[in-house]
């Protein structure tokens, strides 16, 4: 997908979700909208925490939920390997509208 594409994506902010990524803002000024991206999703147990615990939960500084997902972008075109973006959740198995995305490889 574009980056443009790979941005609005991690703006997402699905209302089904009780704990939705927070949007990102604006596109980068030093990337091409046009530029290649990878999005990619992680699921599982075991990945790392967020720190002190997601934001509104309650629970005390130190003791944050299991993380349930991230998603994260990344150049799929040159060897500018880093991410200009990521979102995790402790809600869910898999972030919500990942599946429908558009899929450029296929």
């Amino acid at each position: 997908m574009t980056y443009a594409e790979a941005s609005a994506a991690m703006d997402a902010r699905p209302a089904a979700s009780p704990n939705p990524p927070l949007p990102l803002g604006i596109l980068r000024i030093d990337r091409d909208p046009d530029e290649l991206f990878w999005l990619v999703a992680v699921s599982g147990p075991d990945l790392p925490a967020l720190r002190g615990g997601p934001p509104g939960q309650g629970g005390a500084v130190g003791t944050p939920a299991p993380t349930a997902w991230i998603l994260y972008d990344t150049p799929a075109t040159n060897d500018r390997g880093e991410r200009t973006g990521q979102s995790t959740s402790t809600a869910g198995i898999w972030p919500p509208g990942f599946d429908a995305l558009p899929d450029r490889c296929h």
